[in-house]
């Protein structure tokens, strides 16, 4: 599930050969450091509207000149409309900024109406296009669409049917297919984060989830070697999403920051900049060099309070990072230290743990409140509490990274 609320519905061309667009700014190109950011939106599915007017929107904010080091790059495949199956191309395009200031849009790949951008195969190649055409020093992906987090593929909507279907594993899915469109008959198509590991051609200094769930530990841990830094929110997000009209100006300038534009996220719901309705989000950006600290510390953890781990219930008090009853399907998500808290760690170990979340986590941030669920705490990360899944999802869940490295489900 990503995001909640239908933005405003715009118009948008399918961007096919070159387009002009009026409005914006540029970036000088006084840069030392070569960058190429690449937005990849999955919205084949209920987001593409949104997603469109997210894509509008970064081409209204900074642009990158023509010629100059810095390279924007968006990969889309947009349902024609919220509820349209109608199978539609994706396309790969660079937008910069011409002599004269206009913004124009260079069509660089398409993608078969057949084949699906949540398909590894094609999204490497997709991204493989992207470093050859725009080679650089620093490379950033966001990534945009619906998110389940660590879970398997197609569990939400099948449950533990899910576990039977052979492409089930490996797990943790992001991308819904097809999902929320009329006359669509198929599976959800959806990618592991193993999967999307191996389709990245390149490392990444960064990686932005705007998609909801993302903001797990199970995620990061499986992406640890990819990126040096994952921003991504343990709650759902709004449909609003990030800042995409700032998003080149924080992220392509030398010594961009992904900190800064996921703090950036933040305010704009915190101060209300959205409007009244909009002011709760989640945010945290982790640090991979710690993840193998962090899991570390969680292993002697566990290990030292596993019975009265396993014996955390639902009704337990741990904060949770979905909303009962409206998202209750993805009641497996709960704040990483709070599990540990509720488990009766003493003070000596609360405080190992929070300076391995410490060195972990340079920047996190949240809002009291998402929509009606309260936050009382925030670690910045969720995880898995076990008495909340079946017998079939615990045996899955031993097989993630994250269970092997810690133990948390023996």
């Amino acid at each position: 599930m990503r995001k909640l609320f239908a933005a405003t519905l715009i118009a948008l061309a399918v961007l096919t050969g070159c387009e002009k667009h009026e409005l914006g700014y540029h970036i000088t190109d006084n840069s030392v450091e070569s960058t190429t950011v690449i937005i990849y939106a999955e919205a084949f599915n209920n987001l593409s509207s949104d997603i469109k007017l997210n894509i509008e929107t970064t081409f209204s904010g900074s642009v990158p000149q023509a010629g100059s080091k810095k390279h924007l790059l968006v990969y889309s495949r947009c349902s024609l409309t919220d509820s349209d199956s109608t199978p539609v191309e994706g396309y790969l395009v660079e937008a910069y900024r011409d002599e004269t200031g206009t913004v124009k849009v260079d069509t660089l790949l398409r993608v078969s109406p057949q084949e699906s951008s949540v398909d590894p195969a094609v999204m490497r190649r997709v991204l493989t296009k992207a470093a050859q055409a725009a080679p650089a020093d620093h490379y950033g992906l966001l990534l945009s669409s619906h998110g389940s987090g660590w879970l398997p593929k197609n569990y939400i909507k099948y449950g533990d049917s899910a576990l039977d279907f052979s492409y089930t594993l490996p797990s943790k899915s992001f991308g819904s297919e097809g999902y929320g469109l009329k006359g669509w008959t198929d599976d959800q198509m959806e990618i592991s984060m193993s999967e999307l590991a191996g389709a990245i051609p390149m490392h990444l200094d960064w990686i932005v989830f705007d998609a909801c769930f993302m903001g797990c530990v199970e995620v990061f841990y499986d992406l640890r070697n990819v990126a040096d830094l994952i921003s991504a929110a343990p709650t759902e997000i709004l449909t609003t999403g990030f800042d995409y009209n700032s998003l080149a100006s924080y992220l392509l300038a030398d010594g961009a920051s992904v900190i800064q534009f996921s703090d950036a996220y933040y305010q704009s719901y915190l101060n209300k900049i959205r409007g009244d309705q909009y002011n709760c989000a989640t945010i945290t950006v982790v640090d991979c060099s710690a993840l193998e600290g962090l899991a570390e510390t969680c292993r002697g953890l566990f290990q030292k309070y596993s019975a009265q781990i396993a014996a955390l219930g639902e009704l337990s008090g741990i904060q949770p990072y979905f909303r009962n009853p409206s998202s209750i399907k993805y009641r497996y998500f709960y704040d990483l230290a709070d599990i540990i808290r509720h488990a009766g760690a003493d003070e000596a170990d609360m405080k190992k743990l929070d300076d391995a979340l410490g060195r972990c986590i340079p920047y996190k941030a949240a809002t009291d409140s998402f929509l009606d669920l309260k936050i009382k705490t925030y670690s910045g990360l969720s995880m898995f509490l076990p008495s909340t899944g079946s017998d079939r999802l615990r045996d899955y869940y031993k097989s993630l990274d994250w269970n092997v490295a810690t133990g948390l489900v023996k």
